[in-house]
C-alpha cells in the first residue's frame, strides 16, 4: 500500500481520534480510507447526475428542433410546474 503524509486541521485530527477511540475504526488509516471511499462514491454519483442532465438536455434540444413542444403563457407556468412537481413526488426513485 502507498503511504502519504497529509496535513490535517485540528478539527479533522480530533474527528479521526474520536472515531478511533469510539472503537468504530481500529486506526486513523481506516478512517481516512473510509473517507476516501465515501468521496469516491459521491463523485461517481455526481458524475451520474451530470450525465443524466446532459442526456435530458440533449433530448429536450432534439424535441425543440423537431417541433415537439408547446408554448405556454406566463400565467400557465405555475400550474405546469406544480403538475410536474406532483408527478415527480409520486414517482419512486432509487435515491430519495
Amino acid at each position: 500500500m502507498a503511504t502519504r503524509n497529509v496535513v490535517l486541521t485540528d478539527h479533522m485530527d480530533q474527528v479521526i481520534n474520536d472515531l478511533v477511540v469510539s472503537g468504530r475504526y481500529q486506526n486513523a488509516s481506516e478512517v481516512m480510507r473510509e473517507g476516501l471511499r465515501l468521496l469516491e462514491q459521491r463523485e461517481a454519483e455526481e458524475l451520474a447526475k451530470l450525465d443524466a442532465l446532459r442526456h435530458a438536455t440533449s433530448a429536450g434540444l432534439m424535441d425543440l428542433e423537431r417541433g415537439r413542444f408547446i408554448e405556454i403563457g406566463g400565467d400557465q407556468l405555475g400550474e405546469l410546474l406544480a403538475d410536474i412537481g406532483e408527478r415527480a413526488a409520486l414517482t419512486p426513485t432509487k435515491n430519495r
